[in-house]
Formats: structure tokens, sequence, C-alpha cells
């Protein structure tokens, strides 16, 4: 709890914690479950099962990898989010039961009062550089709906998941330095500002920090993964009729038109304001989609972009609404009336800066080049 000392370990237990629920969960564990099983093996065999069926749209409501029931909701949310959230628990139960997630949240508890929220936010803001998704969930850890709500909104509005930061550190890699400084201070900066500002707009008391400080001691793994079985299974219980309802939604909305009239809508703003290529709309659809589509689309798209294009078109990707796996999640821990509040409040905040940004750069004749 002595900064000195203090504060590297932190910074070492936080990355073991990352690459354990990152490299672990959202690498390893995704790839063979989501990637391996579910995407060589059981897509393919429901679709020559369903092959049959003479409706095609009936077909693809079920099989159709974008939006159908098994894709997007039945395998997604057991292949991507089951194994990430059990390692999530895993980790978790290691720091609390060991002693020393108390001392964690002491040591940075002065850090995030200002912000709204109690030292235990180190949490699901670390985890957000994996997966805002399984960030979305970690906010559990947190005691008031006041400080869950912040939280939710500063993991929607600021943090690039692990696809996205691959993807603009790749890009950003072959512009100056300037372009990278830009880019995440933004984001560092308006994290806190946002947070900051929330603190005060928003209704409610942030919690104290009252924790027991527990003896350091070796964490009962068999007690551990008992408790990480039992909530992961309790949270697929719960959530795997929302996934299901969810893509079924975002099925029929997408064959009844509304991804094109969106797209139509959103080319003014995006060509015109931001100033960005007229392919940047199917970026930030496919970001919404999921972020891996748009951080791939964008990485594909890059020659036709110039840098300062680029960095526009990356931090708006950065601050827009959240895949749809997030934005499901968000709803059942938030409630629909909140998170649509928090869906529309980072949206319009993207679309403004994204305008901010591109106009400020024109003025100044900042080409980062």
């Amino acid at each position: 709890m002595t900064p000195l000392t203090g504060v590297p370990i932190a910074f070492c237990v936080l990355y073991l914690m990352y690459r354990f629920v990152g490299t672990l969960g959202a690498g390893f564990l995704v790839d063979l479950i989501n990637v391996k099983i579910f995407g060589q093996y059981l897509i393919p065999w429901l679709s020559s099962l369903m092959a049959p069926i003479p409706y095609e749209m009936l077909r693809d409501m079920f099989i159709d990898p974008d939006f159908g029931i098994f894709p997007t909701g039945v395998f997604l949310a057991l292949g991507l989010v089951t194994p990430v959230l059990y390692c999530f628990y895993i980790a978790f139960g290691i720091l609390e039961d060991s002693g020393y997630l108390s001392r964690l949240a002491i040591l940075l508890d002065r850090v995030f009062q200002k912000m709204g929220f109690n030292g235990k936010g180190i949490i699901p803001l670390t985890m957000g550089f994996s997966c805002v998704t399984m960030a979305i969930l970690t906010t559990r850890v947190l005691d008031t709906e006041k400080e869950k709500n912040i939280m939710c909104f500063l993991l929607l509005l600021g943090l690039p998941c692990a696809p996205l930061l691959a993807v603009m550190l790749v890009i950003l890699g072959d512009m100056p330095l300037s372009a990278t400084v830009t880019v995440f201070g933004l984001i560092f900066s308006q994290l806190l500002v946002a947070g900051y500002v929330s603190n005060k707009i928003l209704f409610g008391a942030r919690s104290p920090l009252i924790m027991e400080i527990q003896p350091i001691r070796f964490p009962r793994l068999s007690q551990v993964l008992s408790q990480s079985s039992a909530k992961t299974f309790h949270f697929i219980k719960e959530a795997l009729p929302i996934f299901i309802g969810a893509s079924m939604l975002v099925f029929l909305f997408e064959r009844l038109g509304g991804l094109d009239f969106i797209e139509k809508m959103m080319r003014p703003v995006v060509c015109s304001f931001m100033g960005l290529p007229e392919k940047s709309v199917q970026v930030f659809i496919k970001t919404m989609i999921r972020r891996e589509n748009g951080a791939t689309e964008i990485q594909h798209l890059s020659g036709i972009y110039t840098h300062v294009q680029l960095v526009v078109n990356l931090l708006v990707m950065t601050f827009l609404s959240p895949c749809i796996n997030a934005t499901i999640v968000l709803i059942k821990e938030r409630g629909l009336k909140t998170a649509a509040s928090i869906i529309f409040s980072v949206m319009l905040y993207a679309l403004l800066m994204g305008g901010v940004i591109n106009h400020t750069c024109r003025f100044f004749g900042i080409t980062f080049t």
C-alpha cells in the first residue's frame, strides 16, 4: 500500500491479470471454442442441417454469420463471453482471496475519487483494454449505481478493446509520433475529464472504500474455481436468452433495410462534417456490429485516407457506440433506459469530436506528415 513500492507492484499484478484474462481467456480459449469448435465444426454442421429448409430468410435467421441466432446469439455468448468471464472470475477471485485486492483498491482510491468511484474501479478500467463487453461485466465489483453508470460511460466512451488497439498501433506506427501522441493523449485526457464531469452532474454518492484488509496468503484455488464456475453459470443462464432475442431483432432490422437507412443518414455527417471518405460509413457500421470487423476494415482501407483522416477515424471508432455484444451486456447490467442514455451520449460525443478534430486540424494546417 506504500506508493513507492505499491505502484510498481500494482502495475505488475494488473499486467499479469490482463495477460491471464486477455491472452488466455480472450485469446486462446476464445480462439479454441468460438473460432475452431464453433466456427469450423458446429456452424458448418448446422448449415448442412438447415440446407433443406426452402425459405432462405428462415435459414439465415439461424445461421447468418453476421446476425444469425446461432453465430451471434448462442455461439458468441458461449464462445466469446463465457471463457473471458470465467477467466476474469478466477483472476478476481485470486486477488480477493489472497488479500491483495483490498490493498490495490486502497492504493488507487485517491486517484479515482475525483472521477466518482473508488479504488476498485481499476479492475474494469484495466479489463476494458482487452474487451469492453467483459469490462462492463466487471463493473459488478463497484458498490453504487452511480459508480457503475460512470464506469460504463467511461468504458464505452474511450477505451479501445484489444483488436482495435492492435490495429491502431499498426496504423499509427507508419505515421509521425505526433499522431500517436494526439490519439492516445485525447483518449486518456477525455477519460479524466468525462469522469470528473460525470461525477459532478450525476445524482448519487460515491461509496466510501470500506474493505477488510485480509492477511496476505496463498489463495484457496479449489474455492476460487468453484465460485467462478457458479458465477459464470448464473450469468449464462440469465444472459443467453437476451443474446438470442437481440440477435433476432438485429437480423430483422438489417433485412428490413434498417442498416442501409442508417448508412445513408450518416453519409453527410461523415463526409462533410468529419471530412472522411465515403467508405468510412461502412467502417463505422461494422465497428458497431463487431469492433473486430471495423478494425479489419479500417486497416484494409487505410491507403485511401490522409493522415489527418486516419487520426479522426481512429478516434471516432474509439469513442463510437459499442459493438452489439457490449450493447446487449450493457442493457442487461444497467437497464434499457440507462443503457440508451449512455449509448446516445457516446455516439453524439463521437460525431462531435470527429468534426471538431477535423476542422481544428484544417484551421491550423495540421497534417501529421
